[in-house]
């Protein structure tokens, strides 16, 4: 029983839940029952909240709620992409943990120069460096769960399923309390997709930090305890201010939002809850903006250093998915912004090209917002299998590249166990 009860086994199987009741949802509601969202239902559905509300014209509705063969085909598969970026990161995953349960090292024994062939006690008890591994690698089953749970409120609206309760009695309110519950919760969805993400980055400084203060370069050096001891705790901090700014303005933002977005949800709080999120997203934006590049210019300067190379191999390549997944959370939003009518950034993308030809190109690639959000989430899926296959093929598990996450095995375990036991020789 000892790997299920493993906190990566117990994880794993959690989000493998709440993955297959997600990709149910969508397949039933959506795919099956709006025929691919193509059926009738859909134009009935949007009859019903016009004539349920008297300040909706249908023409506007109907523009607002259009999904294009283009954005449909994206929406549909969508899915199907995050399904299977799941099953290649848990493989991915799989292989961290095998390498370790089956890893075997050459040791000598009290002193003797006889080497013997010795095993771990606890095989399925992972290392905190290699824990950490796993955390960053395993993050895009968080953004594959999530942004698939968003998906479904997008659809919400955009089928104007969001309506039937309203419509049957079951629920009193308007339509736009409906779009601003069903939009609150997308929101939270992929800000818990994003909070994961800021973990991921904290695992990866620590992880760095780890492998810089134990440094074989400066324990060889010719100085005092006092001194080394100073100096590795500024190498394991300094070296990675920049990740953990980006960590601690990326908590706030989130907290932020998730205070907002509760907020939104109950029409008495909406006014201050916009009003309030008016004012100081432009100014959180700003900033996170700017820590997010600092973030990555720091990871790909902290994966260069020799201490890194020695513990990982080349550590550039098996972190750029996670640096393109923090990019792709932040950008995605913003670059969609700017081709979405209404929003202030598409104002003045539209004003710069106002004499220009390119403006004709501007109302080709524009969206509604609601469009924008469906858009949004189903292309994370993508974005986290395209993660997947690179991570998969960037970790290969040789014990070359990650020998070195193991030095901490000693250091882990109660002294009443021993970590190795040997093994006889064959």
């Amino acid at each position: 029983m000892a790997p299920l009860v493993q906190w990566y086994s117990l994880g794993f199987i959690g989000l493998c839940l709440l993955l297959v009741r997600t990709f149910y949802d969508i397949l039933v509601y959506d795919v099956i029952g709006y025929e691919f969202l193509q059926s009738n239902k859909i134009d009935e559905n949007i009859q019903n909240i016009v004539n349920d509300n008297v300040n909706i014209t249908k023409s506007d509705l109907t523009r607002d709620l259009k999904i294009g063969t283009s954005l449909r085909n994206i929406a549909l598969i969508s899915p199907v992409a995050g399904l299977l970026a799941f099953v290649i990161v848990a493989h991915t995953l799989r292989r961290f943990v095998f390498f370790f349960k089956n890893h075997t090292v050459r040791q000598t024994q009290y002193g003797h120069t006889e080497v013997i062939t010795v095993q771990r006690v606890l095989p399925w008890r992972m290392p905190k460096n290699m824990e950490k591994m796993m955390l960053i690698v395993g993050i895009p089953l968080v953004f594959i769960v999530m942004s698939m749970r968003a998906l479904i409120r997008a659809l919400a609206v955009m089928t104007g399923s969001a309506w039937a309760p309203y419509h049957k009695g079951v629920v009193e309110g308007s339509w736009s309390h409906a779009v601003d519950l069903q939009m609150a919760t997308y929101t939270l969805d992929l800000e818990l997709a994003v909070t994961f993400q800021f973990y991921a980055i904290w695992n990866f400084g620590e992880l760095c930090g780890n492998f810089l203060a134990e440094s074989k370069y400066i324990k060889g050096a010719n100085m005092s305890d006092k001194v080394l001891k100073e100096y590795r705790v500024t190498m394991k901090w300094a070296a990675i201010q920049g990740l953990f700014a980006f960590v601690i303005v990326g908590m706030i933002r989130s907290v932020f939002d998730f205070g907002t977005s509760l907020m939104q949800e109950y029409p008495k709080y909406k006014a201050t809850a916009d009003k309030v999120e008016a004012q100081a997203m432009n100014k959180i934006g700003s900033i996170f903006t700017f820590v997010t590049i600092l973030c990555v210019i720091n990871m790909m300067m902290i994966c260069k250093m020799q201490d890194i190379k020695d513990k990982l191999g080349n550590a550039t390549l098996k972190f750029h998915g996670t640096r393109l997944l923090l990019l792709v959370a932040q950008i995605q939003p913003q670059v969609l912004n700017a081709v979405t009518v209404g929003m202030p950034l598409y104002v003045k993308v539209k004003e710069k090209v106002a004499n220009t030809e390119y403006l004709k190109y501007l109302h080709y690639w524009t969206f509604t917002p609601y469009q924008a959000k469906l858009l949004h989430a189903a292309l994370l899926s993508y974005w986290c299998l395209f993660v997947a296959i690179f991570n998969s093929l960037s970790w290969k598990m040789d014990p070359k590249d990650i020998e070195g996450t193991l030095d901490d095995l000693d250091k882990e375990d109660d002294d009443a166990v021993p970590d190795y036991i040997p093994l006889p020789e064959k």
